[in-house]
């Protein structure tokens, strides 16, 4: 067996074993935001966990990612030393987390008030902190799995903690007579039970020369920088619409209460209709937990053909498979809301089909901003992110105001996300290509373009219904795509065999 197919076969069954711990992860989350929404009294009190959540998401999404590829990208440069790498990892984020943890806690009645207009969401703000202080620890042990390439062990620890927190944040809710806040006491159990799960599979390493404080540092800050507005990007939609509805309907003569309570009720209705959005994306970003170590080996290395062939194969592998999810759930939309939410949640269809295609342009950019900052180009990414961010933010706000108290709250703010995503996707196309000379080709692309098309209209095009119909009209987008694909020879026989070399069965 040659190196290189030895490389194939590594990342194929890398991305495949992460794919699963990640299609794991959607059903349990899914499960979570289909299940709450009955079990909570109403959409109010669903508004205000998801507010809660969404709000330190943004903080612990950025925590594990950055962390997570900072430890990597030092354990897989120097593997020697990878033990003292971790164990310097693990005393850092124990002082991150503690100290997030502190300000989640000191700024949460400030945040709730001030911020959100809604002093509920105060005690879950808080519940949540326990969250941050186990995240930081986790995410440091699980680079350390995924700059050795051990990715079994990986998805079989993602996996795991899927589960135990959707049985926590369930169990939360159910258990505890205070609803949302019993879900966010479940998770808080969940996050401290896999930390120390994660701590027995690993282990802190043996003390010995490890990377300096500043290497840590001049690896992670521009990560931070990066992960944080691409999770604005991602969440912070949510925390512009409440307050901006709350105010357009102070505006409109509604009571203080009663403003709240709609806020809630529209943040509910979105905040749905984002979750299912986001399966693309979250499948996606199986590839880029395979491609940074992958780029950051070549890299160092200088292997410049490797890492052009390594880019290519990635974007061009992520656009065939965002169409391949995204095109027929935004088609099938309104049954697909239909058939997991109650009734007072279908309209919810319109914004579900809009933010399906934003976060297409997410995934890609996504995907490229992994590629920069493997190769050591993580502040281009960060700046790509940040432009987006503003725009996304304007944008929702803007339209929110434009759409008006009598108008469409939800699908203004999904076309101010939709406009953020897919200019920081086309940027770092673009950055990509000028620093490495290679992305997927054009024709690729428009191949893809054109599936995607085709997969949407083939999917609305269905009679909504219930579940046979929602089913049949995700089947027929998917089939769909996958036909414009072999038709225009976009898929052919080359991939089927990379299929087959990725599972083994071929040299």
């Amino acid at each position: 067996m040659t190196r290189s197919t030895d490389e194939v076969r590594t990342a194929g069954r890398g991305v495949l074993w992460i794919a699963g711990a990640k299609i794991w992860f959607v059903v349990s989350a899914y499960a979570v935001h289909v299940a709450l929404p009955h079990i909570l009294a109403s959409r109010e009190a669903f508004g205000d966990f998801a507010s809660a959540l969404n709000a330190v998401s943004i903080v612990n999404n950025v925590l594990i990612a950055s962390t997570v590829q900072t430890v990597s990208k030092l354990v897989s440069e120097d593997e020697g030393r990878a033990a003292a790498t971790i164990r310097r990892a693990l005393l850092l984020q124990l002082a991150v987390g503690a100290g997030l943890a502190t300000a989640g806690w000191t700024l949460a009645p400030w945040f709730a008030e001030r911020i959100q207009l809604r002093a509920e969401l105060t005690p879950l703000l808080r519940a949540a902190t326990v969250v941050m202080f186990c995240y930081a620890l986790y995410a440091a042990l699980v680079g350390a799995l995924n700059g050795r390439r051990r990715f079994v062990r990986q998805a079989g620890l993602d996996a795991t903690f899927s589960t135990l927190r959707t049985a926590g944040i369930l169990g939360g809710a159910l258990w505890f007579a205070d609803g949302a806040l019993g879900a966010f006491r479940g998770f808080g159990l969940a996050a401290a039970a896999i930390t120390l799960v994660a701590i027995l599979l690993v282990g802190p390493g043996r003390a010995g020369p490890a990377p300096a404080w500043s290497r840590f540092a001049a690896v992670m800050a521009p990560l931070w920088a990066y992960q944080l507005c691409l999770n604005g990007l991602l969440l912070a939609d949510v925390e512009v619409l409440r307050p901006v509805v709350t105010a357009l309907a102070l505006e409109a003569g509604h009571a203080s209460e009663a403003a709240e309570a709609h806020a809630s009720a529209v943040v509910g209705v979105y905040a749905a209709a984002q979750r299912f959005a986001f399966v693309p994306y979250q499948l996606l970003l199986a590839v880029t937990f395979v491609v940074f170590p992958t780029v950051s080996r070549a890299a160092a290395a200088g292997d410049a053909e490797g890492l052009r062939a390594a880019i290519r194969g990635a974007v061009r592998f992520s656009a065939i498979v965002l169409v391949l999810l995204a095109a027929p759930l935004a088609g099938a939309a309104p049954g697909v809301m239909r058939l997991v939410y109650p009734d007072e949640y279908a309209h919810g269809a319109s914004v579900l089909a809009v933010l399906a295609a934003s976060t297409v342009g997410l995934a890609l950019f996504v995907v490229a901003a992994t590629v920069l900052a493997g190769g050591g180009r993580a502040a281009s990414a960060a700046r790509i992110a940040a432009l987006a961010l503003i725009v996304a933010l304007l944008g929702n706000a803007g339209f929110v105001r434009l759409a008006g108290h009598d108008g469409d709250p939800g699908l203004a703010c999904a076309a101010g996300t939709a406009i953020g995503t897919w200019l920081a996707a086309v940027c770092a196309a673009l950055a990509v290509r000028r620093a490495h000379g290679a992305y997927a080709s054009v024709r690729t692309l428009v191949r893809v373009a054109l599936a995607a098309l085709v997969g949407f209209a083939a999917a609305r095009a269905v009679p909504e219904g219930g579940l046979l119909p929602t089913l049949g009209a995700l089947g027929a987008g998917a089939l769909a795509v996958a036909l414009v694909l072999i038709v225009s020879r976009e898929l052919g026989r080359a991939d089927f065999d990379l299929v087959c070399r990725v599972l083994g069965r071929r040299n």
